[in-house]
C-alpha cells in the first residue's frame, strides 16, 4: 500500500499545478506565436497563434517533425537551446511553397533553464513590415552612395572639387578634389572668415569681397567668378568658382553656402602666354624677343633654366640667341648637341623628361652643375619644314605639370619659329646686299680695269712695233740696242699686266676645251713644286670618277699658279700645301643655309695651305685689283682677281675660308659639263662640302 505524500508534497504538487495553469493562461492568449519543440524538432505543443501564421490545425502540427524543413540556423537555435542556453536568430520563412514569404525572429528558451530540458519553447515574432523597412532604407542607402559616386565621378571628369562653408561657424569644408587643386593635406578645413583674405590673391580680394556681398544680399543667385587662391607650397592659382547660397535665416542672413571649384590654372596661362605673343611685337622695336620669351617662360613655369638655340648647318651644333639661368641672362654659347637632352628634341614636337634628367644624359655639363631634375624641349620647324632651332625648360625639381609645359611650348614654338626666320631673313638679306654691292663694285673696276687694259694694250702694241722696227736699223752689240731692249722688255711685262687684267675684266681671248681636270693638275705638278719651293711639301688628292670641265688649260694654269704663289709667301718657311679634286651637287637646302652658294652640279678644285691665314677684313677685298698685303714691290695685286675673272667668265665661282693663323683654303667651283654622261661620287654629292665660319664667296656668273 503506497504512502500518503507528506503536507510538503502536496504543498509543492499544488504550486506546480498552478504554474502550469499560469503557463498554459500565458501560452495561449499569448500575441506572439508560440511553440515546444522536443531535442529532434517534433512539435510537442503550440499557441492559437502558431497555428494562424501556419495557416493550417492544431492538431495536424502536434506531432510534426520539423527537421525536414527546418533551416542551418534553426538547427543551431535548437540545438543551443537543448544545451540550456537561450537563441534568437532572425530568416525567412514560407508556410507552403510558393506561398506568401514572412520574416520571423525566433527566440528558443530551454522548458528547465539550467538543467538539460528536454523540450525546448520557441516564440516567433513576424517581423516582416520591419525587415522591409530596413531593405528600403538600405536600398536608399545605396542608391545614396551610388549617387554620391557619380557625383564625384562627374565632378572628378569635370575637374570639379566641392566646397561646403558653414557662415556661421566660419568654416569651409573642401573635398579632396578642392584639396589636390590647392594642394592642401585632405582633413585640412580652413577657416573661411579668418583665412579668407589670405587665401584670395590680393589682386583678386576686392572683386571677391563684392560679388560675395552681392550674393549674401540676394543681388545675385549664383556667385560665378575666375580668381587666384593661394597654394599650399605658397603659389598662386588660377581657379572658376561657382556658388549659391543653400540656406538662410530667419533674419534673412546667409547661413550656408555651397559650390564647386574648378582647375583652370592652365587654361588662364594658356591665355596669358596667347597675349604675351601677340604683344610680343613690340620688342622687335626696342628689346629682344627672345631674351623675354625666355624670361617669360621661366617666370610663368617655375623653371630655372631656359634655352632658345639656333641649329647650325651641319644640326650637330646649336648657337644659343637666348639663355635665362637663375634669374640672370648669359651670354650665348655654341654647343654641340651630343649627349644632351636638346640633341634628343631636335626632330621632335615635343621631348619630356619629368624626372632623373642629368642621370639619363650624365655628360651634360649644364644639367649636372645644376643638379637639374625636369626638361622638356620642342623643335622649332620653317615654312618649310626644316629643323631651324629649338627651345628648352629646365627645372631643379621634377616637372609638376607636364601637360602645361608641353601647351605652352607648342604654343610659343610657332612665335619664336616666326622671329628666327625673321632674324634669318635680315641676315640673308643683309648678306646679299653687301654680295651685290661687292659684285657692282667688282663689275665696276672690271669695266674700268677692262677699257684701260684694251687702251694700254694697243699703246704696247706700238711701241713693241717701233722698238723692234728700230732695232732692226742698228747693230746689235750696240748701247742703243741694249737700251731698246730693256724698254722691249719693260712692254712685254706691261703687256702680261694688261692681259691679267683683261682676265679680270672677262675679256680675255680664250680657248675652252673639255678636259679632265686630275689630268690637267697631273702635268702640272712638277712645275708647281719648283714654283712653291723645297721647304714646302705638296699634297695632291685627285678625287676618283671626276666630272669633266670646259675651260681654257691655260687657265687652269694661271689659276694654280697664282694660288701657288700666295701660298708660298703665306708659308714663309717649312710648310705643306694641298691640291684636291671633288664632285658635288648642291641643291636649294644646302644654298639656304651656306650664303653665296649657287645650286647645281660643280667640280672642285680647291688648294689649301698652313700659312699665316687672313682676318675678315682682308677676306672681304682680296679678289679686288691692285689689293695686296705683300711689301711694296713683291706682288702686283691682281693675282687673285685674275682668278675670280677667269671662274666668272666660266659660271663657277670661289670660296675662301681663312682665319688667322689657322692657314687659308680656296675652292674653285667650276660647271660641270653636261656633254657626256658621268657618275657622281656619291661620297660628295649635295653638301658635303661644309663652310666654316670665316666663309667668303664670290663669284656667280
Amino acid at each position: 500500500m503506497a504512502e500518503k505524500p507528506s503536507h510538503e508534497e502536496l504543498l509543492d504538487t499544488i504550486a506546480l499545478l498552478e504554474d502550469e495553469k499560469r503557463y498554459r493562461i500565458i501560452f495561449e492568449n499569448s500575441p506572439l506565436a508560440m511553440v515546444m519543440f522536443d531535442r529532434d524538432g517534433t512539435i510537442l505543443d503550440c499557441n492559437e497563434r502558431f497555428v494562424q501564421m501556419m495557416g493550417s490545425r492544431r492538431e495536424k502540427l502536434i506531432g510534426f517533425n520539423t527537421a525536414r524543413r527546418s533551416t542551418p540556423k534553426m538547427q543551431e537555435a535548437i540545438k543551443k537551446a537543448m544545451a540550456g542556453e537561450p537563441a534568437v536568430y532572425e530568416d525567412a520563412f514560407s508556410p507552403a511553397p510558393g506561398g506568401k514569404t514572412t520574416y520571423l525572429r525566433v527566440m528558443f528558451n530551454p522548458v528547465t533553464p539550467g538543467q538539460a530540458p528536454s523540450a525546448v519553447i520557441a516564440t516567433l515574432e513576424d517581423v516582416t513590415k520591419r525587415r522591409l523597412a530596413e531593405e528600403v532604407i538600405k536600398e536608399t542607402e545605396d542608391k545614396l552612395r551610388a549617387s554620391e559616386s557619380r557625383l564625384r565621378f562627374a565632378l572628378a571628369g569635370a575637374n570639379d572639387g566641392l566646397l561646403d562653408a558653414n557662415l556661421q561657424a566660419g568654416t569651409v569644408y573642401f573635398s579632396e578634389r578642392c584639396h589636390e587643386i590647392l594642394g592642401y593635406a585632405p582633413g585640412d578645413g580652413k577657416n573661411i572668415v579668418t583665412d579668407w583674405k589670405s587665401l584670395v590673391h590680393p589682386g583678386d580680394f576686392p572683386q571677391t569681397w563684392e560679388r560675395l556681398v552681392a550674393l549674401f544680399k540676394r543681388k545675385i543667385s549664383i556667385l560665378r567668378m575666375e580668381l587666384r587662391l593661394r597654394m599650399e607650397n605658397g603659389e598662386w592659382k588660377w581657379v572658376l568658382i561657382r556658388a549659391k547660397v543653400v540656406e538662410w535665416g530667419e533674419d534673412g542672413r546667409a547661413l550656408r553656402l555651397t559650390g564647386t571649384l574648378t582647375d583652370i590654372d592652365q587654361r588662364r596661362k594658356i591665355e596669358e602666354t596667347q597675349m604675351f605673343l601677340i604683344e610680343g611685337d613690340r620688342f622687335a622695336a626696342g628689346g629682344d624677343f627672345f631674351q623675354a620669351l625666355a624670361r617669360y617662360l621661366a617666370d610663368l613655369l617655375r623653371m630655372d633654366y631656359v634655352c632658345i638655340d639656333r641649329l647650325e648647318g651641319d644640326r650637330l651644333s646649336a648657337r644659343t640667341v637666348a639663355i635665362y639661368h637663375d634669374g640672370r641672362f648669359k651670354d650665348n654659347v655654341t654647343y654641340t648637341l651630343q649627349d644632351t637632352p636638346c640633341g634628343s628634341v631636335v626632330g621632335k614636337t615635343i621631348c619630356c623628361y619629368e624626372r632623373d634628367v642629368r642621370h639619363l644624359f650624365p655628360r651634360d655639363a649644364v644639367l649636372q652643375e645644376m643638379a637639374a631634375e625636369g626638361y622638356a624641349g620642342t623643335t622649332l620647324w620653317d615654312s618649310r619644314g626644316k629643323e631651324i632651332g629649338l627651345i628648352a625648360i629646365v627645372s631643379r625639381q621634377p616637372l609638376a605639370n607636364p601637360d602645361l609645359a608641353e601647351s605652352i611650348l607648342k604654343l610659343v614654338a610657332i612665335r619664336a619659329t616666326g622671329e628666327l626666320e625673321r632674324r634669318e631673313a635680315e641676315r640673308e638679306k643683309s648678306i646679299l646686299q653687301t654680295q651685290l654691292l661687292q659684285a657692282q663694285k667688282m663689275e665696276s673696276i672690271g669695266r674700268l680695269a677692262g677699257g684701260v687694259a684694251h687702251d694700254f694694250n694697243n699703246m704696247l702694241g706700238v711701241i713693241l712695233g717701233h722698238v723692234e722696227l728700230a732695232q732692226e736699223q742698228i747693230e746689235p752689240n750696240g748701247q742703243l740696242f741694249l737700251d731698246l731692249q730693256e724698254v722691249k722688255n719693260a712692254a712685254e711685262r706691261s703687256a702680261e699686266l694688261t692681259r691679267q687684267l683683261l682676265a679680270f675684266a672677262r675679256k680675255q681671248t680664250v680657248s675652252p676645251k673639255v678636259l679632265d681636270l686630275n689630268e690637267t693638275v697631273e702635268g702640272m705638278l712638277k712645275m708647281l713644286r719648283r714654283l712653291i719651293g723645297e721647304d714646302i711639301d705638296l699634297g695632291w688628292l685627285p678625287a676618283q670618277g671626276l666630272w669633266p670641265v670646259k675651260i681654257d688649260p691655260a687657265q687652269i694654269d694661271q689659276i694654280l699658279a697664282n694660288l701657288m704663289v700666295n701660298a708660298r709667301d703665306a708659308i714663309a718657311g717649312v710648310g705643306r700645301v694641298s691640291i684636291e679634286t671633288a664632285n658635288i651637287a648642291i641643291d636649294d637646302d644646302y644654298c639656304a643655309d651656306h650664303a653665296g652658294f649657287i645650286p647645281g652640279s660643280y667640280v672642285i678644285l680647291s688648294v689649301s695651305d698652313n700659312g699665316c691665314g687672313m682676318d675678315k677684313e682682308i677676306r672681304e677685298h682680296i679678289f679686288e685689283p691692285f689689293f695686296t698685303t705683300k711689301e711694296i714691290g713683291q706682288g702686283t695685286g691682281l693675282g687673285l682677281a685674275t682668278i675670280y675673272g677667269i671662274v666668272q667668265q666660266n659660271g663657277g665661282f670661289v670660296n675662301v675660308y681663312s682665319e688667322p693663323g689657322q692657314g687659308t683654303m680656296f675652292r674653285i667651283y667650276l660647271p660641270k659639263h653636261v656633254g657626256q654622261a658621268s657618275v657622281p661620287d656619291p661620297g660628295n654629292i649635295a653638301g658635303n662640302d661644309r663652310a666654316g665660319p670665316g666663309d667668303h664667296s664670290a663669284g656667280g656668273g
